[in-house]
């Protein structure tokens, strides 16, 4: 019972870290490096400015582009659903997302069909007085096939109506933005440019003099608001803490699974030196008849096997069950494959015989006479 604990939890803890590392190399649908968010935007008093603020920031050195989002990676999962009509009568309820014309550009947002915001088109930023969709809105992938549209292509020029009866036309689709952990679904989301809802303002900075860039921006901000501490983040940060619960998981699974070995080890030694001792008789027997050392090393060695690979049969239905289970709550995983059991089976197979090696190599070079002289 020893190993098969011993194993269960050294094929969850490689479970764990396989999940963590396959969540963090997900493709998010754009370039999270080098990407700022700075948030608590949406304060009155900082929202006034907000756009005077954005244009300096474009001036610090070391920023390469800057933009506006009511949506970045962060723990807060704020959600703003509208009920949207196509003009080919399909209902749907959708998240919103407000972003000013430079934000999917400077996140290299894939663009599916269609095309992006830009400036240059006035249409792209009307927005009517308490609107909740500006005249032109990009939609997600997801959107998409919720709408019935069978291609992306499909869906650029259709009209959709938002709450207000606001008319909106389709003009791009892009890749699912994913900006929550793998546990979370990406969710239908059409995008406009609605500054009464930005909640940060998001900066691609240069690689070079990362200090230096940041201590300029802290500087920017305190020149607009003094008395407002900044409060920004990495977008890839964001993504580290959705896993930092697994991943503190994974390492105290690693040291119960290593105090687990140590335990067990120690629990085969003690039967193997009590083993050899009451087979001393047998195995001096054996070495007059002519067996080798290493004929008695093997024959030991299959006896003290026989638990490790017994416990593997225990285990691994267990470990199998409790990790399908623990792996349908992320919706993007890892497919549940032999290699971790065997890995960890080995292992534990691996350490318990270069824990036994040594002594049952010690008694099967022990000179027979001593182990057949009766006392």
């Amino acid at each position: 019972m020893q190993f098969a604990a011993t194993i269960g939890l050294l094929v969850t803890c490689i479970v764990v870290f396989m999940q963590a590392q396959f969540a963090r190399t997900l493709d998010k649908g754009f370039q999270s490096e080098q990407l700022v968010a700075i948030s608590g935007i949406s304060k009155p008093m900082i929202l006034e400015r907000e756009a005077a603020l954005r244009e300096a920031l474009a001036r610090v050195p070391g920023v390469e582009a800057v933009a506006a989002s009511h949506d970045m990676p962060d723990e807060n999962q704020y959600t703003n659903n509208s009920g949207i009509r196509t003009d080919t009568g399909v209902e749907k309820s959708l998240r919103r997302v407000a972003v000013s014309e430079e934000l999917l550009p400077l996140m290299g947002a894939k663009l599916l069909a269609g095309r992006l915001f830009s400036k240059d088109r006035s249409a792209d930023s009307g927005v009517e007085e308490n609107a909740l969709a500006s005249a032109s809105v990009i939609l997600n992938e997801k959107a998409i096939k919720d709408l019935g549209f069978e291609r992306p292509e499909d869906a650029i020029g259709h009209e959709i109506y938002s709450p207000g009866d606001v008319r909106s036309t389709i003009v791009g689709v892009i890749a699912n933005l994913r900006t929550r952990s793998a546990r979370s679904e990406p969710m239908a989301t059409y995008y406009w440019v609605g500054p009464s809802e930005y909640r940060y303002i998001v900066l691609r900075v240069a690689p070079q003099n990362m200090p230096q860039t940041l201590a300029a921006i802290d500087r920017t901000w305190r020149e607009f608001f003094p008395e407002l501490p900044i409060d920004r983040q990495f977008a890839d940060d964001a993504f580290t803490q959705f896993y930092d619960t697994d991943r503190r998981q994974g390492w105290l699974l690693l040291f119960s699974g290593g105090v687990m070995v140590v335990i067990a080890v120690m629990g085969l030694y003690a039967l193997a030196a009590l083993s050899t001792e009451r087979r001393s008789r047998e195995i001096g027997i054996r070495k007059v008849l002519g067996a080798r050392t290493l004929n008695i090393v093997q024959l030991l060695l299959w006896q003290f096997s026989l638990p490790v690979l017994l416990a593997n049969l225990i285990a691994w239905p267990i470990a199998w069950w409790s990790l399908s289970r623990w792996l349908e709550g992320f919706v993007d995983r890892i497919a549940l494959s032999p290699v971790p059991f065997l890995i960890a089976g080995l292992g534990v197979l691996a350490i318990a015989w270069i824990t036994i090696i040594g002594h049952t190599v010690r008694v099967a070079r022990a000179t027979p006479i001593n182990a057949l002289r009766y006392e």
